[in-house]
């Protein structure tokens, strides 16, 4: 593996594990917030306090312990959309990432490097960016058409994972429109044209 494929490769992982570290951080963030407000406002125990933020938080709210005042009961609202947001951006990463194969250097996508010996082979210029359809576990291209986990693209040799950083990519090199681009499927190779819109 070269060093611009290997370094690309770990910052992809750095900012998966970044991302995670974020939501591990977050989650114990909030229920701390939520269990300090609790124990002051209700006067609950700590335990109380804790054990209300965790139900409340994760929405199931058994109903033992009730807000009583008009500040509580508008926190506890607050709190509960913190709660589902919070619970599913991370369900959301999850299963993004639960469907990525360990092999590949994107989330859900398969990784294939733009060398000239790969461009000469598809027929490409060496300039051109080759756009691979996520591969599935079992071995299927995801035919259904773009997500945005759907694409690894490669731009000058670097491997771009994500929707954001392919927009900051082409916007450093002053690409105005994103346009054409082939698509492999597989051993099909395809002309396909994408509008910018579709990476938002």
């Amino acid at each position: 593996m070269n060093d611009s494929r290997l370094i690309s490769t770990l910052a992809v992982r750095w900012r998966t594990r970044r991302r995670l570290l974020a939501a591990l951080f977050v989650v114990p963030f909030i229920l701390l917030a939520g269990t300090l407000f609790f124990s002051l406002a209700e006067q609950w125990s700590f335990a109380d306090a804790f054990y209300f933020s965790v139900i409340t938080l994760t929405t199931v709210g058994y109903g033992d312990l009730v807000p009583t005042t008009e500040l509580t009961r508008s926190v506890t609202a607050i709190f509960v959309l913190c709660g589902v947001t919070t619970f599913g951006l991370f369900l959301r990463w999850i299963v993004r990432h639960a469907l990525e194969p360990a092999s590949g250097s994107g989330p859900g996508a398969r990784f294939v490097l733009n060398d000239h010996h790969l461009a000469r082979q598809l027929s490409l210029p060496s300039e051109g960016g080759v756009v691979v359809l996520a591969v599935r576990p079992g071995g299927r291209a995801f035919e259904t058409g773009l997500r945005s986990y759907d694409v690894v693209l490669s731009v000058e040799d670097k491997p771009i994972a994500y929707p954001d950083d392919l927009v900051s990519a082409l916007s450093r090199q002053g690409i105005g429109r994103l346009d054409r681009f082939t698509v492999m499927r597989g051993n099909e190779l395809r002309e396909l044209v994408v509008r910018p819109a579709v990476w938002r």
